[in-house]
């Protein structure tokens, strides 16, 4: 989980949400009935989807299909923003 998580915008159908990130955080395995996109503005950060693990960092950017079990770990400090379904649900893989 992130150190501080901030909703920037929300609407129908769409959220924005700015995440910050200490060392340490992450996720357990789990997977979104939605889809979800990322941008990373600053850290770095571990992503495995699906079994493939790719590394981001400042600039780049990730999508996370719906229903596809995935992790993040934090191994830089850092701020991500996702934009996913402010209806969204999440499952425990």
């Amino acid at each position: 989980m992130p150190a501080a998580r901030q909703v920037l915008a929300t609407g129908s159908e769409l959220e924005v949400t700015r995440l910050d990130y200490r060392v340490g955080d992450g996720t357990r395995p789990h997977l979104h009935d939605c889809e979800q996109a990322g941008w990373v503005e600053s850290g770095h950060f571990r992503l495995t989807l699906d079994g493939r693990v790719s590394l981001h960092g400042a600039g780049s950017a990730y999508l996370v299909p719906a229903r596809s079990n995935h992790t993040f770990e934090v191994l830089e400090p850092g701020v991500v923003y996702i934009v996913t379904s402010p209806k969204q649900r999440t499952f425990q893989a």
